[in-house]
């Protein structure tokens, strides 16, 4: 057969080929632009709590400042919290890094710190670990484990509870900064809602309010830290860091105790007060308030309620604490990024939660975090900064 005839035979193969490589190179361009604009949109949903959080803020900060800080990342109060007239902006992380990126670092294991319910689930097997919870608020109801409490009897169950633990905490599944959380106490006969008398068909009225919501054990905390404050449950956020390429480490560490302004949680935006804790020792910092409505960060050395003395004062078992977060992360490998919330016992600690994106202004208000090279290693490594 002629070269001619063979080409006459087979005219189309050439083509083929090249129509099947050109649209390969069409869907792979089509695929890229959709998984970027895709990564850019999921960018932009979590950068929105930024903007409101803007707008939300009490701190005094003169507008001149506010475009400027904006436009390296940050919202306008970090200009006072992180006192920044004087201090190096370079060596803190943004907040856009925060609200934007750090939720991204789990992955798809986020949802094991986002739902406190899931987070109990998955570390069930570790009940010495946890507090132990007593139901949750599905649609009127109460889901307890050995059985469902309709809504006409969940004021009886939850007074009856109440009554037998003498203090239990309700607080959403979902969501954080001390919002919603309500304190059950009970005094013989009397039972009180975050301090306010109350009766069983309130008590039936506030799980209805509380859908979503779980009904856990008030875990008593050490004496030497509840004499800072008593009348709020006063807590360590305690942020880990682990991945392939480092053991898990801690990054920072603090002591949030309450106040009366915060009061039923130790919150720190609320008005309860973050006092740094040395890493290698536990030592207690100075303690700083959130400066709503005033252009500086108040510091203290007491606690402006009670009195106590807060710098200078050690954490019980920091070690043991230290140690057994870290020995928990590495069993949790698919976990890279954890701010634990810890009450101090008698005998040790136990974990209220874990966060999946760390609020990180209550923790560098103590210390820039960038200012540890692991520390930003490790962001780097997962697209919060950018690589070198």
């Amino acid at each position: 057969m002629t070269a001619v005839a063979e080409s006459r035979k087979y005219p189309a193969q050439p083509v083929l080929r090249a129509r099947r490589g050109g649209g390969r190179r069409i869907v792979g361009g089509i695929a890229w632009f959709i998984h970027h604009a895709t990564w850019r949109m999921r960018l932009l949903e979590n950068a929105w709590p930024l903007v409101e959080k803007e707008l939300a803020s009490r701190v005094a900060v003169p507008w001149r400042i506010r475009p400027r800080m904006w436009r390296r990342g940050f919202l306008g109060e970090s200009w006072v919290l992180y006192d920044l007239k004087h201090n190096d902006w370079r060596v803190y992380l943004p907040d856009s890094a925060r609200f934007a990126r750090t939720r991204l670092i789990n992955g798809s294991y986020a949802v094991l710190l986002d739902d406190k319910a899931v987070f109990h689930r998955f570390l069930g097997d570790r009940p010495n670990l946890l507090p132990v919870v007593h139901g949750i608020i599905r649609k009127g109801a109460v889901e307890a484990p050995d059985r469902t409490v309709p809504h006409c009897q969940t004021g009886q169950w939850l007074a009856a509870l109440t009554r037998e633990h003498r203090k239990l905490i309700v607080k959403p599944c979902t969501g954080g900064g001390g919002k919603g959380v309500k304190v059950l106490r009970g005094c013989g006969a009397g039972l009180t809602l975050n301090g306010r008398p109350v009766h069983e068909d309130e008590l039936r009225q506030a799980v209805a309010e509380s859908d979503g919501s779980m009904v856990s054990e008030c875990v008593a905390q050490h004496p030497q830290l509840a004499s800072l404050y008593p009348r709020t449950t006063n807590t360590l956020r305690v942020l880990t860091m682990q991945d392939d390429e480092c053991a898990p480490f801690v990054a920072a560490a603090v002591l949030r105790v309450g106040s009366r302004s915060s009061e039923p949680t130790d919150n720190w935006t609320q008005g309860g007060l973050s006092a740094g804790v040395c890493l290698s020792t536990g030592r207690v910092g100075r303690a700083a308030s959130y400066p709503a409505g005033r252009e500086a960060v108040d510091w203290r050395d007491r606690h402006p309620d009670s009195g106590a003395q807060v710098a200078g004062t050690t954490v019980p078992h920091w070690p043991l604490i230290a140690e057994g977060l870290l020995a928990l992360m590495r069993t949790l490998p698919m976990l890279r990024y954890v701010g634990w919330d810890v009450v101090v016992t008698e005998d040790g600690f136990r974990i209220l939660e874990g966060n999946n994106f760390s609020d990180v202004n209550l923790l560098q208000i103590h210390g820039p975090l960038l200012q540890d090279e692991r520390v930003a290693a490790f962001y780097r490594r997962h697209g919060v900064l950018p690589r070198r």
